[in-house]
């Protein structure tokens, strides 16, 4: 049986799944380990329009959402890298910085931490209001 098969996700197809840690509040690596958090282990969720995240519970023997954050929502999208480490990085309009790792061995970690960067940031671009110009055309 698939893991994934037992989160509660109605009406959305899901694009991308990872195992992994959620890094709330840290914007990518902290330099000489200072004020390091521990990670939240779960697993990441993309959709087309929105980043999940869960985690299991015990007690109840099922995934909870703990987090979702609509595209739309994104000010930053970011890959910070560290020698063969990748963290996904990104910033919603509350300012606050969340950061995610991906947990299958560090070469798959990697090449999954980038396709999920390159998803979000397509997705971030498409979603960028076209700038207005407003000069003077004669």
């Amino acid at each position: 049986m698939i893991l994934f098969q037992k989160i509660p996700l109605e009406n959305e197809k899901i694009i991308f799944s990872n195992k992994g840690y959620w890094y709330e509040n840290q914007f990518g690596y902290v330099k000489f380990f200072k004020n390091i958090k521990n990670g939240i282990p779960g697993i990441t969720l993309l959709t087309e329009q929105n980043l999940y995240f869960y985690i299991w519970e015990v007690r109840s023997e099922r995934y909870i959402q703990i987090l979702n954050i609509p595209y739309e929502y994104f000010t930053l999208v970011e890959l910070k890298k560290n020698g063969n480490s990748r963290l996904l990085v990104i910033q919603a309009k509350d300012k606050k910085p969340h950061s995610f790792s991906f947990d299958v061995g560090l070469v798959v970690a990697k090449k999954r931490t980038e396709e999920a960067f390159e998803f979000l940031n397509r997705k971030f671009e498409a979603l960028k209001q076209p700038e207005i110009d407003f000069s003077e055309s004669n």
